[in-house]
């Protein structure tokens, strides 16, 4: 199992609804390796990597449950508690948009300012495209090569013929995308003033 934890700044956009970022802990990112072992003719056992799964965590502290009250104007306690309630199948994540991305016709390459950290098989999002056809704003596409830590190529599907865009152009986001659904959520009062603060826990899970 190995945990990483993605710090305040990794906005997290659930549907493309944007979760704020006021009073958020770190993201507590849980990847479960799923596993088949095999024993060989020779008497050692060998291990192959079937899949990998994730585990989102996250907490607010002394969150205003209105979202006019929070420093960015992004989804609250509110929101966010109304969403799981209304939420209890499978829904989009999103984490870490990276923008804008250049597109160029010909090599049909995608390019990010910095380095993008997808692997072959990732599935991503784009935010508006301007110029370039062929390829859709917020329509999933997987990723099919990383030649460079900054450029990729895209599929419609998974593992499939790269995508062959039309005209020089830009997006204004790249975004890697889960299907998750909540597996945990708490919300406690803590404090009333002019909004109620709240203690918001959320756990999500890839599905």
């Amino acid at each position: 199992m190995t945990q990483v934890f993605l710090p305040k700044g990794s906005l997290m956009l659930w549907n493309d609804n944007a979760i704020t970022e006021h009073a958020r802990s770190p993201l507590l990112v849980t990847v479960t390796r799923i596993e088949n072992s095999k024993r060989m003719a020779d008497g050692t056992m060998r291990r192959y990597v079937i899949a990998s799964k994730y585990k989102w965590t996250c907490s607010w502290a002394f969150l205003p449950d209105q979202m006019v009250g929070t420093i960015d104007g992004k989804w609250s306690a509110l929101e966010i508690e109304n969403f799981y309630n209304t939420t209890p199948g499978a829904f989009t994540l999103k984490i870490e948009p990276l923008g804008p991305v250049t597109l160029t016709d010909g090599t049909h390459i995608v390019t990010t300012t910095v380095p993008h950290k997808l692997v072959v098989g990732n599935a991503i999002q784009l935010g508006t495209i301007t110029t370039s056809t062929g390829i859709s704003a917020l329509t999933t596409y997987y990723v099919i090569s990383t030649p460079t830590t900054t450029t990729l190529t895209l599929s419609a599907t998974k593992g499939g013929s790269i995508l062959a865009f039309v005209n020089n152009g830009t997006a204004a986001s790249l975004a890697r995308t889960y299907n998750v659904m909540f597996t945990e959520f708490g919300k406690d009062f803590s404090k009333r003033g002019k909004y109620t603060l709240c203690n918001v826990d959320v756990t999500m899970e890839e599905v």
